[in-house]
């Protein structure tokens, strides 16, 4: 009897597996072309509502036309600038994504690329207190010559979960070398806020407004692309 069953079963198993019909992602058969590349690339993306400097970097490793790899970027604008107008706060935006990129055509000299990139960010200024007041009855710090209030004003460090999808035009500048620009649009929700332990008064949290729009990049690709797995 157990030995009937175990007949039953393995010819089960043997149909089923004939029968499978499953397409994989990176089945070995299927994957042509491997690559592995480094991109650098200036943004002007949407912080506090405005257009503002961003660097970035990637590292890539490509299957077919398919990408997938780490992403960082960070604004340039620096956070502990001095302030004139209450109407502005200098703030940090920096953060990390895995990214995946594919590529329509990449074998072409102009061809299109739809990355799309899901992260975290963490955004936060150099102030916690109002760097300048509206009259003159306000004390002055001796050293900045900057009169503050005292309240809360600064922001403090609030971390954000985004998405990132765009579209890219990309140049086969040379074998290992290539150029693109593009326009993305960043999505960002709050994950939390805190303020450090040493703060007097709870800072302010950054609304995902702030941190969230339109992101322009223009950048250089530098590595080895579309390497043939086929053996010659």
């Amino acid at each position: 009897m157990k030995t009937n069953i175990l007949i039953f079963l393995l010819v089960l198993v043997l149909q089923v597996n004939s029968q499978d019909s499953t397409q994989t992602l990176f089945k070995l058969s299927k994957v042509k072309s491997i690559g592995l590349y480094f991109a650098s690339e200036f943004q002007m993306a949407d912080l506090q509502q405005h257009a503002r400097p961003f660097k970035g970097y990637s590292a890539m490793l490509q299957f077919n036309a398919l990408s997938l790899g780490y992403s960082f970027f960070k604004s340039l604008e620096n956070p502990n600038a001095p302030v004139y107008n209450t109407t502005f706060m200098p703030l940090q935006l920096r953060g990390g994504a895995f990214k995946c990129e594919y590529a329509i055509k990449p074998n072409s000299t102009w061809h299109i690329n739809i990355p799309l990139l899901l992260g975290r960010s963490w955004a936060y200024s150099g102030y916690e207190v109002m760097p300048l007041a509206k009259n003159a009855m306000e004390p002055i710090d001796s050293m900045a010559q900057l009169p503050y209030y005292g309240q809360p004003y600064g922001y403090a460090k609030s971390r954000f979960a985004f998405i990132q999808p765009g579209i890219e035009l990309e140049a086969n500048l040379f074998k290992m070398i290539k150029a693109y620009v593009g326009a993305h649009y960043r999505f960002s929700v709050p994950m939390n806020a805190y303020r450090e332990p040493w703060s007097s008064f709870a800072p302010l949290q950054v609304p995902p407004k702030l941190v969230s729009g339109l992101v322009l990049n223009v950048g250089i690709k530098v590595g080895f692309f579309n390497k043939s797995l086929k053996r010659k």
